[in-house]
Formats: structure tokens, sequence, C-alpha cells
């Protein structure tokens, strides 16, 4: 039997005795290889990686059941915790629900990229057109600014000439 303190205790079923191998079958690959790995051979994952010929990596990614070992892998692992070789091997009912999950959300976050990269160049697109509206009617307004400026400078200079000039006084002499 697995010991008290592992998470395959909460599928023993106090009916009938179960074996170790059929309490790890009702865990996911992942949990097998970190039952195995901790329980059985009282290894970190460095040296179990070692002993099964696999970067860490792998083994962290079998662990968190993002991957299943190749078949002479699940031999390998087996053989090293004296089980049945079977426990290992990609289980589609326990390992495929999740594997799908994931693929589906994994197309749906990349459907949502998509259009939320459509969605920006649509805006970008019409921001740059707003933008070259803006500045054609900026140059306008220029325009007509410097036209009433120059406008307003004729009727100052008319005005002025128009107006008399004063004449200055003259001084009395003393």
């Amino acid at each position: 039997m697995l010991g008290l303190n592992t998470p395959a205790n909460l599928f023993v079923t106090r009916v009938s005795p179960v074996t170790a191998e059929e309490e790890l079958l009702r865990l996911p690959i992942g949990d097998r290889i970190r039952y195995v790995r901790r329980e059985m051979l009282g290894v970190n994952q460095e040296a179990f990686a070692k002993r099964v010929g696999v970067s860490v990596r792998t083994v962290k990614r079998w662990e968190a059941s993002f991957i299943a070992p190749t078949r002479d892998k699940a031999e390998k692992i087996a053989a090293l915790a004296n089980l049945a070789s079977e426990l290992f091997y990609p289980d589609e009912s326990v390992e495929a629900e999740p594997i799908v999950e994931i693929r589906e959300m994994l197309t749906t976050l990349g459907e949502t990229i998509t259009s939320l990269e459509e969605t920006f160049t649509a805006v970008s697109e019409r921001m740059v057109g707003t933008l070259a509206e803006m500045e054609t009617q900026l140059a306008q307004q220029t325009s007509l600014l410097a036209r009433q400026t120059a406008l307003l400078e004729l009727l100052e200079a008319k005005v002025a000439a128009d107006q008399p000039k004063p004449r200055r006084a003259r001084r009395q002499k003393s």
C-alpha cells in the first residue's frame, strides 16, 4: 500500500483492499511519477532525471502532466520502482482530457489574440486617417489665420494712414 501521507490515499476504498499499483492507476501519470520518485525511490528530480536518462526539465514536465514519458522511459521508470511499465504509459482516459482542455484554451487564446490584432489594426488605421484629416484641417485653419492676420495688418495700416496726424503745439518763446 502507499504511505498514509500521499494524495493516493484519497482514492483508497474501505470495501476491498487495494494494491499499490491499483492506487497508482487512479492517479494521473504525473502524480504516479512523482510518487515513485519521492516515496519509492526517495530521490530529488535531478537524481531521478539522471537515473532515467532525461533532463530535469523533462521530469518537471512529466510530474506536471504536461507531457507523458515515451515507452522506453516509462519502462525505465517502472524497472527502477519494480512496477509494471503499463503504469507509466500515457493513459488516454486520464491524460487526454487535460491536454485537450489546454489545447482548446490555447486555440481560444490564439483566436482572441488574432481578433485583438485585427481590432488594433482597424483602430490604428482609423486613427491614422483621423490624424491626417486633423492635419489637413489644421493646415487650412493656419492658412486662414495667416490671411486674417494679413488683412488685419492692412486695415490697421489704412486706419493709421486715414487719421490726421496730431499737430505739435508750438512752444512760445519766453
